[in-house]
């Protein structure tokens, strides 16, 4: 879709594609990246919990949303409510390092609390 429209331009990172994600992992993509700055960036995650923040299973993707999270003008973790309570095997950043979640469920009570706290605006 992002093809067909005249205003948009695409880049592709590089590296290797992991079939189960469609998304390109490795060294080279990492590199690459870390020369790209973004105004906003839209990402999700494994889990997200209220001690161990955004996880992820894979180390490269983790890697990956970290540097976009860094790189990033504002962040936005897409998040549905079955990511919540969730610790995954590696840890990408904490709470406070993203500027919102986008979720499909209002968050429990807790998590509204430690977002804003942490200074992060939820969207349903």
């Amino acid at each position: 879709m992002l093809s067909k429209l005249t205003d948009c331009e695409i880049y592709c990172v590089g590296g290797k594609l992991r079939e189960n994600s469609l998304s390109f992992i490795g060294s080279e993509t990492i590199g690459t990246l870390k020369n790209f700055h973004f105004d906003a960036a839209f990402f999700s995650c494994r889990g997200v919990d209220l001690r161990f923040g955004l996880t992820d299973s894979n180390i490269n993707e983790a890697e990956m949303r970290r540097i976009l999270i860094g790189n990033s003008k504002k962040s936005y973790l897409l998040a549905d409510d079955s990511k919540f309570d969730v610790v995954s095997f590696y840890t990408i950043a904490e709470l406070s390092a993203v500027t919102a979640v986008v979720t499909n469920l209002r968050p429990k009570r807790e998590w509204e609390e430690r977002l804003k706290q942490a200074g992060v605006a939820v969207y349903l």
